[in-house]
């Protein structure tokens, strides 16, 4: 084969397998992995698009298993919706009882199809106003819908997942991500899922634990 034809299909083979990446992490400072030994996936998406909850909690989940972690979706374990009307007391109340430690957002922050480079398109700061607290950034983004823009070129997925930790409330992880031209949903999740779980296990910020029976 000539070589710029293997090169052509190595673009294409990476286009078509990598539509997530890493925009931009922070990490806080007060973080104790050997604590957070059961996560909550909590998938926060309004709008058309809402029907993604379940399954981006499902590959997030079997993502966080895989690497040796306990996690359960909300959306199965609490079922769709649970916390919407609830306080933040009532909420922290439960999470103890079932003894979850940390909770894992996902948020779909935009959603546009255009043409544009993913460097030069910034959406949402890593550390913004009233995110260092679960209980006010869950009520606030309960609230907040994402802007859908004109449909053009290419679609685009602008993610932000968070890392808080139950008892304190604090966020002690984020994560940016922009996803490009998904093939379906599967493949949306699942890429996502994987390039987020590797990098909070390359950080440090969850540690994979040894059960019983698994």
């Amino acid at each position: 084969m000539p070589r710029i034809l293997l090169y052509i299909s190595i673009s294409i083979f990476m286009c078509q397998c990598t539509t997530s990446r890493i925009t931009g992490t922070w990490k806080g400072t007060d973080i104790h992995p050997e604590h957070y030994k059961n996560i909550l996936v909590l998938a926060i998406i309004h709008g058309p698009d809402s029907s993604l909850r379940e399954i981006m909690e499902k590959h997030m989940v079997n993502q966080l298993t895989a690497h040796g972690c306990r996690a359960v979706s909300a959306c199965s374990y609490y079922g769709q919706g649970a916390f919407v009307s609830l306080p933040a007391d009532s909420i922290k109340k439960i999470l103890q009882r079932d003894s979850i430690n940390v909770v894992l957002t996902i948020d779909l922050r935009d959603k546009s199809r255009e043409i544009y480079d993913v460097t030069e398109k910034v959406l949402f700061s890593l550390y913004p106003f009233r995110e260092n607290d679960f209980w006010m950034y869950y009520a606030a983004m309960n609230e907040y819908h994402p802007f859908y823009g004109d449909y053009k070129e290419h679609t685009a997925w602008f993610w932000k997942s968070n890392i808080y930790d139950v008892t304190s409330g604090a966020l002690v992880y984020a994560v940016q991500t922009a996803s490009f031209d998904p093939l379906s949903r599967e493949d949306l999740s699942s890429g996502y899922a994987r390039i987020i779980v590797k990098n909070i296990i390359r950080n440090n910020i969850l540690q994979p634990h040894k059960y019983p029976g698994n």
